[in-house]
């Protein structure tokens, strides 16, 4: 097997074998740490047996299932090349909604919180979009913080990060606060599949109760957290909708709207803290 892996056309042929073209030739190319261009116009070109291993290593990473973000180290999210580990989810497409949404709803020099951050995504977009915003990332594992404030500093953004369960020893009040906490049921099937099967679990897992427990306890202590007409935007599954309206309307959130993914499903919803605000004009909103 080894001689025939002898040449970068070589190590094209076993990894496309064995995977789809795309994952195949981004694995190899980052284990011969040659721009993929190289794939094509130099298939003849020796590899070296120490390099050739690479390729065998990382193929049967993928092929045993890990997620090509955690082979790599790195995942594309809002325009942003983010350092990943185990240690955090993968930012996923569907998360950007989440930015996207509230952007819109964020002042110059908002005080923004984002509960949860993982590797910063979330935090880190809203930083590079509303650079005069003041920016707090949290999350429950230090080694999560860690992180966040590495892409920080690699991205040149300015994000404070704290070490916090869920609101526990936040103090301060903001005018919006976005998270993508928890949200997948204990018992949930999915979890034992793909990419899920990698990604830590306190994560992942939001309650035996449709996922829904740790959504009830943000919903819930957010509103004192928020400034009177702040916003919370969360994001949740995609059959979690009008159950995560309904803990907003339970908790007097106002302008409670569901926005969907760009897959078409359900993915984020957003609410007023149901303290008085008025409009430019005077007018209560």
């Amino acid at each position: 097997m080894r001689e025939s892996m002898a040449t970068i056309g070589g190590c094209v042929s076993y990894a496309r074998r064995r995977l789809p073209v795309c994952e195949a030739d981004l694995l190899v190319s980052r284990s011969l740490a040659l721009p993929s261009s190289h794939l094509y116009a130099f298939e003849e070109r020796a590899v070296a047996p120490a390099a050739t291993e690479r390729v065998v290593s990382t193929v049967a990473r993928r092929v045993d299932g890990e997620p090509v973000a955690y082979i790599l180290g790195e995942r594309g999210f809002w325009g942003m090349d983010l350092e990943v580990t185990p240690d955090t989810l993968i930012p996923r497409p569907e998360t950007e909604t989440l930015v996207e949404v509230a952007l819109p709803l964020i002042a110059a020099n908002a005080r923004v919180l984002d509960l949860g951050t993982g590797c910063g995504a979330v935090a880190l977009a809203i930083a590079a979009e509303r650079p005069h915003a003041a920016v707090t990332a949290t999350d429950i594992d230090p080694a999560s913080i860690a992180l966040c404030r590495r892409n920080a500093g690699r991205l040149g953004l300015s994000v404070e990060t704290r070490l916090a369960d869920c609101f526990d020893g936040i103090e301060q009040r903001f005018d919006l606060i976005v998270s993508n906490p928890p949200y997948v049921d204990n018992d949930d099937v999915r979890l034992e599949r793909g990419d899920l099967r990698f990604e830590p679990r306190r994560a992942l897992l939001g309650g035996p109760n449709g996922g829904l427990d740790f959504l009830a306890r943000l919903v819930g202590a957010a509103a004192d957290r928020l400034v009177p007409g702040g916003w919370l935007c969360v994001e949740h599954g995609y059959d979690q909708g009008e159950a995560v309206a309904s803990l907003f309307g339970e908790h007097g959130y106002r302008r409670i709207q569901g926005h969907r993914d760009y897959g078409g499903r359900p993915r984020v919803t957003v609410g007023m803290n149901g303290g008085y605000v008025a409009d430019p004009e005077g007018r209560p909103s």
